[in-house]
């Protein structure tokens, strides 16, 4: 991209490299938009890769302290951007089934 990239086009960025970080060898990152046709539009994005255990990585993005790593840090300020405009960033993980990320926001016809 050429210079500053949109706050969304951050925010989206942030989670597909967490995505693609997460992925195993020649793994898939599924990307879909939907119009919910309830004054929302929800992005779903989700890796087929490692993931990690659900309560951990709630303790992570919910706790006051420094994050586990950088990227978990991204996700935390990611998910308050989200906030921020109104919306919601949701994050889901298995261990052994990857991260999958629902980001709702109100849609302006």
């Amino acid at each position: 991209l050429l210079g500053a990239p949109s706050p969304l086009e951050r925010v989206l960025s942030t989670i597909l490299e967490f995505l693609i970080g997460d992925s195993r060898d020649g793994g898939q990152v599924d990307v879909e938009l939907r119009d919910q046709r309830d004054g929302w539009v929800a992005y779903h994005l989700r890796s087929h890769g490692y993931g990690m255990n659900q309560e951990k990585l709630t303790n992570f993005l919910q706790s006051e302290t420094l994050p586990a790593s950088q990227a978990l840090g991204e996700i935390r300020s990611a998910i308050e951007t989200a906030k921020s405009w109104g919306g919601q960033l949701d994050v889901q993980s298995n261990l052994g089934s990857g991260f999958a990320f629902t980001l709702k926001l109100t849609a302006v016809y």
